[in-house]
Parts: structure tokens; C-alpha cells; sequence
């Protein structure tokens, strides 16, 4: 599971991005406690369907 802030540099874009990303209901996350984790199958799914081609 990653934190908004890894994946936001992984992809090498900001937070706020990643918070519209999940916001439009195309990236799935998961509330634990206070924190927002996204699960890095999720992440990859994500990035598949935008694959161009």
C-alpha cells in the first residue's frame, strides 16, 4: 500500500493530482484511520487503462 505522497513521486506529480484522480472515482483508495493508502495493483490498473496505444 502506498501513501498519496509515494505514488505522487512516483508518477512524478503532485498530491492535489493524485487527491482528483481518486476524487473522479478513477483511482481506487482506501481510508485506514486518518490516512489515504492506495493499493500498488490499483495504481497499476490505473495506469494501464491510460496507456496509449
Amino acid at each position: 500500500m502506498l501513501t498519496r505522497h509515494e505514488l505522487a513521486e512516483r508518477w512524478g506529480c503532485s498530491e492535489r493530482t493524485i487527491d482528483r484522480v481518486i476524487a473522479s472515482g478513477d483511482l481506487r483508495a482506501h481510508r485506514i484511520g486518518r490516512s489515504i493508502r492506495i493499493a500498488e495493483e490499483d495504481a497499476e490498473v490505473f495506469l494501464a487503462r491510460r496507456r496509449i496505444r
